[in-house]
């Protein structure tokens, strides 16, 4: 205890870093107060709308706390592997790793988790089965999974964000397409915009055109163990940890890309500057009124609004105020291991985007960088 404590009152010294990447910090009157963060963000201006009658009748529920051990099984031969990453699994810890979301961050926690609980608890083997790679549930066969044996869970971001993102990134930013309202409105007619997270998401597949969205998003809510928001990553992880009984430790990430960096180079071997996304005027108009467009992402929107309830729900079961002590203590650790081991970690490509043959130290292309740093950096806790 003398140890923990010695450990918090150093890192409260610590100067507050600034965040600038898509995962948004949480104040205490975020945690204090029992208010639906979806609420705020639309009266915010953020664009989208949600149908609150479809709300009343998903009753969202939290999400319960793990019951048994953390399912850490053998990992397939070659688990790094892309064929294998994106076949089908119904046991370990399945991580659904959504476009545009945060989400190679989150796979690189995916894999600490995976990794560390294999050295925790003295496996034969280094790393816990898991999945972590771009696939949809239903191809990978989810609805088979053994629920006892397998932890599912995904973490997802406000639909038009991250439709924006998505835009920016492949389009303006690999194919140096103009970021006109035009060219956006032309992407955006894409059919993979159409309630992209429950096509996604479903374990059974879902079809947009014959499907029922309200019965989709109560089934997705029924078959994920978690679902965690973007916009509250943080808040998010803590929940998760506490969901599973991990250590805050366990939990840690550097971020893997973002706004005005370079991505993984794996995209004609290249490092491509990620060009800052950003909603014109007309574009936030377009996402409010635009009918067309919010039929084609209503169940998106209404999975989004239900996820950021049960969010609030299961931190009201566990405790808000013991979920904002974790909450405190683990962003202090996150400053604490930005401040020693940002500028020591050698990401796929570097500042000045040159793509390096590797990449130390990361546990998959360029997530989990530099966890070893991450380790050394709290060791005393």
């Amino acid at each position: 205890l003398i140890v923990i404590q010695v450990a918090i009152i150093k890192l409260s010294n610590l100067q507050t870093c600034h965040n600038n990447d898509i995962f948004s910090s949480q104040t205490k009157e975020d945690l204090n107060h029992n208010t639906d963060v979806a609420f705020k963000i639309q009266k915010a201006g953020v664009p989208g709308r949600f149908n609150y009658t479809d709300l009343e009748s998903i009753n969202p529920r939290g999400f319960p706390i793990w019951p048994r051990e953390f399912p850490c099984y053998k990992p397939d031969l070659g688990w790094y592997l892309t064929k294998v990453v994106r076949s089908p699994a119904s046991e370990g810890f399945l991580f659904v790793k959504e476009m545009k979301t945060g989400s190679s961050t989150v796979t690189g926690i995916t894999l600490r988790i995976a990794q560390r609980i294999a050295q925790r608890t003295s496996q034969r083997f280094k790393m816990c089965k898991s999945r972590f790679d771009h696939s949809m549930a239903g191809d990978l066969k989810y609805y088979k999974r053994d629920k006892k044996r397998s932890f599912l869970w995904t973490v997802i971001r406000e639909p038009n964000r991250r439709a924006t993102s998505q835009f920016f990134h492949f389009e303006v930013s690999r194919e140096k397409v103009e970021p006109s309202d035009k060219n956006f409105r032309e992407y955006l007619s894409h059919p993979v915009f159409t309630d992209y997270y429950l096509r996604s998401l479903a374990t059974g597949g879902y079809n947009p055109e014959k499907g029922n969205h309200l019965s989709a998003v109560k089934r997705i809510m029924k078959d994920y163990d978690f679902i965690g928001i973007t916009e509250r990553m943080d808040e998010s992880l803590v929940v998760l940890a506490m969901i599973l009984d991990l250590e805050l430790t366990d939990i840690l990430y550097l971020s893997a890309k973002g706004n005005g960096g370079f991505d993984d180079g794996r995209f004609e071997e290249t490092c491509v500057y990620i060009v800052p996304a950003y909603i014109s005027p007309t574009m936030e108009t377009f996402f409010r009124e635009n009918d067309i467009w919010k039929n084609r992402t209503k169940g998106d929107h209404l999975l989004y609004k239900v996820v950021h309830r049960s969010l609030d729900m299961t931190i009201d079961a566990l405790g808000r105020e013991k979920v904002m002590e974790k909450l405190t203590i683990f962003k202090e650790l996150r400053q604490l291991v930005e401040s020693e081991c940002k500028d020591k970690v050698i990401y796929p490509c570097d500042a000045g985007g040159r793509r390096r043959r590797k990449a130390a130290g990361c546990l998959w292309n360029d997530s989990g960088c530099g966890n070893k740093c991450l380790d050394n950096a709290t060791s005393a806790f």
